[in-house]
């Protein structure tokens, strides 16, 4: 063999070993931003993390009527589902409430709207029935940490946020709502186990 065919193969590995190494990389950190997403931290738009208590806000009715936070938390379980008129998800899932006639509740569990400042006027058709507030401040973003529409937050009277997750449909608005539901029974049913034994 020449020299000239040993230096060409010698280029060769050394090009094939420099492209996997910048390969293995890249697939070092599209695994990172992966696992941050799954993870469902603030950066990936998932809400306030379960666990953490809401920050007091403010929203307002279609009448321009103000309401602290307490006075919706207050009153038990509440499922708020955070939509945006110009998002597409947000519609698709507004139009399936509305075409279904879902009213103030979900699962057995409270349901508020919270419709985000419009950058397209674009009116969601919601069903009449149900509690639509739009949000009376920042407050309301910073509360729910809103970075992403459509988002659900399960929270309980106390403002502890219960559970989260994007809904792109009413069915899980619906699983929230049996999570929580399963969850309340699973210590009274634990109790009956123990009890017999």
């Amino acid at each position: 063999m020449s020299s000239a065919w040993i230096a060409a193969f010698a280029a060769l590995a050394l090009v094939t070993l420099t492209t996997a190494v910048v390969v293995l990389g890249l697939l070092r950190h599209a695994v990172a931003v992966l696992d941050q997403v799954q993870g469902g931290s603030d950066a990936a738009g998932k809400g306030a993390p379960p666990g953490t208590t809401l920050e007091p806000f403010a929203l307002r009715d279609d009448r321009g009527a103000v309401l602290a936070s307490d006075e919706l938390i207050g009153e038990g379980p509440t499922i708020f589902l955070l939509l945006e008129e110009w998002c597409d998800p947000c519609v698709a899932l507004a139009e399936e409430l509305a075409m279904k006639e879902v009213g103030q509740t979900v699962g057995g569990l409270s349901l508020v709207a919270i419709v985000g400042q419009a950058k397209e006027r674009r009116q969601l058709p919601l069903p009449a029935s149900m509690s639509v507030f739009y949000p009376a401040d920042e407050r309301v973003v910073e509360a729910f940490r809103w970075r992403a529409s459509p988002l659900a937050l399960l929270v309980d009277e106390t403002g502890l946020v219960l559970d989260r997750l994007v809904p792109n449909l009413l069915g899980h608005l619906q699983v929230l709502a049996r999570r929580y539901i399963g969850a309340a029974r699973q210590p009274a049913l634990e109790a009956g186990i123990n009890a017999r034994f």
